[in-house]
C-alpha cells in the first residue's frame, strides 16, 4: 500500500512538472506574434520612468505618473538589465503570464481538485486574442501575481501565511490602487479566517506599506506620493466620466469594441452568467457552498475595476481573465457530468474565437490590431520618430515631446530633463503648476529637439511652446502626424 501511495505521489509530481513546462511553452508560443509590436503609450510612460530612475531621477519629484511606486520597480530593473525595448517588455509580460497560469493551476485545486489544470489552460486561451492587450505589462496585469499568491497564502491557519498574505496584498495595492477592491476576497468564504488571522493579515499589510512609504517619508516626498496614489486619481475619475458623457464617438467606439469582444469571449461570459444564476438558485434552496460568494465577488470586483475610471481602456479588462479562468472550467466540468458530448462540442466552439483572432494576428501583424483598440498609426509613427532621433542625437541632447505618444522618449533614449515631469502631456490638463514649471525650465534652457503631435490630443501644445517653435526652430523631420523641430542655424 505504501509503495502504491508513493507511486501516485511520484506520478502526480511528474504530471505537474510536465504540465507546468507545457503551459510555459504554450504561453511563449501564443505571445510570440506580439513580440515586436510597437510600444503603447502606457508602455512608453512606464519604460520612460524606468529609464529616468536608472539615471538617478527621483520618482514623483523629477519624473511622475499617477501610479503607485512598486509598479516602476519592474521597469527600473528591466532597464538595468538592458535589451531591445519592445521584445524585452513583451517577454517580461509573457513571464508574468507564466507565473499567473501556474498560480492558477495551484489555486484552482480549491474548486476543481485534480482538474485544476483546466484553469491554466483556460487562462492561456483567454490571453491569445489582442482585445485586452495581454502582451503589454500594464499595471492591471502586474498586480495579478500578488492577488493569486496572496489567496494561496491565506488558505491555511498558520500565522505566517496570513502575514505573508497581508504583505502580498500591500504589494498589489502599491502596484495598482484599484487592488483595494480585492480586499474582501481574502476573507470571504475562507474557512481559515478568524480574528487572529485578520490581525496577522493587517499586520503584514501595514509592515509592507510602511516599507514602501518610508523612503518617501525620509526624503520629503510623502505629499507627492499621496497625490500620485489618491489625489490625482480623483480628478482622473471625474475627467473620465466627463469624457464618457460628452463624447459620443468614444461611447460609439466602446460599443463596437464590446461587440467584437463578445464575438470572441461571449461563451466565457455566458458561462460566468450561468454560474451566478445557478448559484443564486441554489442559495435560495439552501444548497449553496461557501465558495460561490467568493467567486461571484471576484468577478464583480474585477468588473468594478474596469468601469471605475470611466475611460474603459481595453487593457483595463485584463483583470476579467482571472475569474473567467476559474468560473468557465467549473461550469463546464459540472455540465460535462450530465451532457458530455454537447459540452465537448461547446468547448471546441469556445476555443475557436480566440484561436481565429490569434491566427489573424499571426498572419497580419499590427494590421490585425486596429480592430482591437490598439492605435497602430500612432504607435508605429512614435517608433519611427524615436528611432530617427536616436540615430541623429548626440550625448547630452534632450527632447520635449508634446504628444500622447511618450514612447518616443523610450525609442530615442532621450530625456526630457526638468522640462516636464510627466512624459504623458495629457496629465498636464489638470496639473497647471507642473506646466508652469516646465515653461520656466524650457525657456531658461531650451532642448535641442521638440516633437509636436497632430494626432488627437487631449491637451493641445501651449502658446509658449508654439511661439518658441515658430520663432527659433525649423521643421526638421516628420512622420505621420508627428513633427520634429530643431534650432535654426
Amino acid at each position: 500500500m505504501k509503495s502504491f501511495i508513493q507511486f501516485q505521489k511520484n506520478s502526480s509530481g511528474t504530471f505537474n512538472f510536465i504540465f507546468s513546462v507545457s503551459i510555459v511553452g504554450f504561453i511563449f508560443l501564443g505571445l510570440w506574434p506580439y513580440l515586436h509590436i510597437p510600444l503603447t503609450d502606457n508602455e512608453g510612460v512606464f519604460a520612460y520612468i524606468g529609464q529616468e530612475l536608472s539615471s538617478g531621477a527621483k520618482l514623483y519629484q523629477d519624473v511622475w505618473d499617477h501610479k503607485p511606486p512598486l509598479l516602476f520597480i519592474h521597469f527600473l530593473l528591466l532597464k538595468k538589465i538592458g535589451g531591445d525595448e519592445e521584445a524585452f517588455l513583451h517577454i517580461y509580460a509573457a513571464l508574468i503570464h507564466c507565473v499567473n497560469a501556474l498560480l492558477l493551476f495551484w489555486l484552482g485545486k480549491r474548486w476543481l481538485g485534480d482538474r485544476s489544470w483546466w484553469c491554466a489552460i483556460t487562462y492561456v486561451v483567454l490571453i491569445l486574442p489582442p482585445f485586452f492587450q495581454c502582451w503589454t505589462p500594464q499595471a492591471e496585469f502586474l498586480m495579478e501575481p500578488f492577488l493569486l499568491g496572496g489567496l494561496l497564502a491565506v488558505n491555511g491557519k498558520k500565522p505566517w501565511r496570513w502575514l505573508l498574505g497581508g504583505c502580498l496584498f500591500a504589494c498589489g495595492f502599491f502596484t495598482k490602487q484599484s487592488f483595494i477592491f480585492y480586499l474582501p476576497l481574502f476573507f470571504l468564504g475562507n474557512a481559515f479566517a478568524g480574528p487572529l488571522e485578520a490581525l496577522y493579515f493587517f499586520a503584514g499589510m501595514d509592515l509592507m506599506a510602511l516599507l514602501t512609504v518610508l523612503p518617501f517619508m525620509l526624503d520629503g516626498r510623502l505629499n507627492e506620493l499621496w497625490y500620485a496614489i489618491w489625489g490625482f486619481n480623483r480628478f482622473y475619475v471625474e475627467n473620465g466620466w466627463t469624457w464618457f458623457s460628452y463624447h459620443p464617438e468614444f461611447r460609439n467606439g466602446l460599443v463596437l469594441w464590446l461587440i467584437k469582444v463578445a464575438e470572441v469571449y461571449g461563451l466565457f461570459f455566458l458561462a460566468a452568467f450561468y454560474f451566478i444564476v445557478n448559484r443564486v438558485v441554489k442559495n435560495v434552496n439552501k444548497k449553496e457552498s461557501k465558495e460561490s460568494p467568493f467567486l461571484i465577488c471576484w468577478l464583480i470586483s474585477s468588473l468594478t475595476m474596469v468601469v471605475t475610471s470611466g475611460y474603459f481602456f481595453p487593457y483595463y479588462s485584463v483583470v476579467l481573465i482571472l475569474p473567467l479562468s476559474v468560473l468557465t472550467p467549473i461550469v463546464f466540468v459540472e455540465l460535462q457530468k450530465k451532457h458530455s458530448l454537447p459540452v465537448l462540442l461547446l468547448i471546441v466552439f469556445l476555443v475557436t474565437g480566440p484561436l481565429v483572432s490569434w491566427l489573424t494576428v499571426c498572419h497580419s501583424g499590427t494590421d490585425a490590431l486596429e480592430w482591437s483598440g490598439y492605435l497602430k498609426v500612432h504607435n508605429v509613427a512614435a517608433r519611427e520618430m524615436g528611432e530617427y532621433l536616436k540615430s541623429i542625437a548626440k550625448p547630452g541632447d534632450q527632447l520635449l515631446a508634446w504628444s500622447m505618444e511618450p514612447q518616443i522618449y523610450v525609442y530615442s533614449s532621450l530625456s526630457a530633463s526638468n522640462y516636464i515631469k510627466t512624459p504623458l502631456v495629457n496629465h498636464l490638463r489638470i496639473m497647471p503648476n507642473v506646466e508652469l514649471k516646465a515653461k520656466e525650465a524650457f525657456l531658461k534652457s531650451p532642448p535641442r529637439f521638440v516633437v509636436i503631435s497632430h494626432y488627437d490630443q487631449v491637451n493641445s501644445p501651449p502658446s509658449w511652446l508654439m511661439e518658441d517653435v515658430a520663432r527659433n526652430r525649423k521643421l526638421f523631420y516628420s512622420i505621420g502626424k508627428l513633427e520634429l523641430f530643431t534650432f535654426r542655424k
